[in-house]
């Protein structure tokens, strides 16, 4: 593993939002979700089927929350719909997590 997924991973420590999976507490970074962003992860019918809003979550390579996990945060209990690792040069350095209000 080379030096730019654990530089990253600091950034998130540093910039991101605490959040709670299972009690566990992790970091990322949350934004909302544009529909044309949403839907570059998720089918048309799993779009529209989701509670709104929708955000993105961008999270350290490392972290292991997983599809239909459930992520306290800000008051609000989002449940994670799609979990993906983004990847440069076949290394992975973060996961996007897409995610919608319970």
């Amino acid at each position: 593993m080379s030096a730019r997924p654990a530089r990253i991973a600091a950034a998130l420590v540093r910039l991101g939002d605490g959040f709670e999976v299972s009690l566990e507490e992790r970091t990322g970074v949350f934004q909302l979700a544009a529909p044309e962003r949403a839907l570059t992860f998720l089918s048309s019918a799993e779009f529209e089927a989701a509670n709104r809003p929708v955000w993105e979550i961008t999270v350290p390579f490392d972290d292991e929350t997983a599809e239909s996990d459930e992520i306290d945060w800000n008051g609000m209990t989002l449940t994670v719909l799609r979990a993906v690792d983004v990847r440069i040069g076949g290394e992975t350095v973060v996961r996007t997590l897409i995610a919608a209000v319970t």
